[in-house]
């Protein structure tokens, strides 16, 4: 896909991702879905947004294969990736790399999303996660919603922890207790 000039193959990728994206949103209404429908969501919505910002972005995501059938709150992933991309890579203005990782730690289920973007001060950093603890107004409404969403779910220590430096890029951390199976209940 060079400059604008998008072939037909190119728009039917664009299209397959578009659908595949909605679909995963919806879920048929469940709240939890298997890790694997997430990263299928994300990986669709990276796949819209490297068609937008294919000069600056690219992706890696590594799974497990085994964490595949673990249950999570849907759309945990995508707020942290949009986030990356707007306020990590963009003011880059340089090719940036974004990567989702998922691995055990423990009994927890640790999903990262790392950008080599422009990071943040650690001042910054403070201010976000002060308002994840409910000590400031919200800096982030997406990461603050995901990090609220998890708490109301899960309780505390569960939610986002952010790393950050200066120029160097930032890596959230989703922590989730591991659900082998969908809740029976909807939350």
């Amino acid at each position: 896909m060079e400059g604008t000039e998008y072939g037909a193959s190119d728009l039917s990728e664009l299209i397959l991702s578009l659908s595949s994206f909605f679909r995963v949103s919806l879920s048929k209404g469940k709240e939890m879905i298997p890790l694997r429908e997430e990263i299928k969501h994300v990986r669709s919505y990276l796949d819209i947004q490297k068609a937008r910002y294919e000069e600056i972005l690219t992706y890696e995501i590594q799974v497990e294969e085994s964490l595949d059938d673990v249950f999570l709150p849907k759309i945990l992933l995508q707020p942290l990736v949009e986030n990356a991309i707007y306020h990590g890579i963009k003011p880059k203005l340089a090719q940036g790399k974004i990567s989702i990782l998922a691995q055990l730690e423990g009994e927890d289920l640790l999903l990262k999303v790392q950008d080599n973007g422009v990071g943040m001060t650690e001042e910054q950093v403070n201010q976000l996660e002060e308002a994840f603890e409910g000590k400031r107004a919200p800096v982030s409404y997406g990461l603050h919603n995901v990090h609220q969403r998890i708490r109301l779910t899960y309780g505390n220590p569960y939610g986002l922890h952010v790393e950050s430096c200066l120029q160097d890029g930032t890596t959230v951390t989703i922590r989730l207790p591991m659900e082998k199976k969908e809740k029976m209940f909807d939350v």
